[in-house]
């Protein structure tokens, strides 16, 4: 049933409404490699979370009035469908919807009796909170970003450390070969014995030339992929920019879920 303005009156003052003025807040700010970091959620707008009344308790379990009974039906099915999203993703698909029925609440509030200052809390908390999910979906893509950029450069360590290994072994492939070579004429003074020695010395060379054949061809692979690598990862500076990000973004979503919570006891059936 409908509160008179007497009783609204003599229980306004257990409320503290935030300002129409700090509703909405700066979120995000420049950071050096051109992302958005998200800022902590304006303290103003919690004020009304220890409010002891629902929106039941405001226009009634029972309104027979249409305009209160749409209110409290739109309240209830917005909060429900934010309290249920498991994601992002989900509350981001309830945005475009919502957006139709806040310009509703929003052309009702200047005709309301009473629950005006409540209802008004209701609206700018819930813009408040898509916000938030818009900016943390707006960084999602960088977060992403950060990593392919790991990725990108633990190939790359992969890459160098490979080079560092194959260049070694090219260079004592080679001075084995020298080696070889400056010994060739003890091999055809020897007989019986350089025959031998011819045997073993030309299958370690055939082997030799094929392993720097493959070390040169993985040398040149290698350089290439270098080369790729080098051009493609940014700076770690910018990955500790992304890492912030991330950070950043976990702690706004716990803040939502808290701003969502500070709405359980105003929007549940008393």
């Amino acid at each position: 049933m409908d509160l008179d303005n007497s009783n609204f009156e003599a229980t306004s003052g257990l409320l503290n409404p935030p300002n129409d003025n700090i509703v909405v807040q700066e979120l995000a700010r420049s950071s050096p490699c051109d992302v958005n970091v998200i800022s902590p959620l304006a303290n103003d707008m919690s004020s009304l979370e220890g409010c002891k009344k629902s929106i039941f308790d405001i226009f009634g379990s029972e309104a027979k009035n249409f305009k209160h009974t749409y209110i409290i039906d739109e309240v209830q099915g917005i909060f429900d469908k934010l309290q249920s999203s498991k994601s992002i993703e989900e509350m981001l698909a309830h945005h475009a919807g919502m957006q139709s029925v806040f310009k509703v609440l929003r052309s009702m509030l200047n005709i309301l009796d009473f629950g005006k200052t409540e209802l008004e809390w209701f609206v700018n908390t819930i813009d408040q909170i898509f916000l938030c999910v818009l900016q943390i979906s707006e960084n999602a893509r960088i977060v992403e970003q950060g990593t392919q950029v790991r990725d990108l450069i633990r190939r790359h360590d992969d890459c160098l450390n490979s080079k560092r290994v194959v260049d070694s072994n090219l260079s004592n492939f080679t001075r084995e070969l020298e080696d070889l070579n400056a010994q060739e004429f003890v091999v055809k003074e020897a007989g019986e014995r350089a025959r031998m020695l011819r045997e073993q010395h030309d299958s370690r060379k055939f082997s030799l030339n094929c392993q720097i054949k493959d070390a040169k061809t993985s040398l040149e692979k290698l350089n290439k992929l270098d080369e790729e690598l080098r051009q493609s990862h940014i700076s770690e500076k910018e990955l500790l920019e992304i890492e912030h990000i991330e950070a950043s973004c976990k702690s706004q979503e716990a803040e939502i879920q808290k701003l969502i919570d500070s709405l359980v006891p105003f929007c549940n059936k008393s």
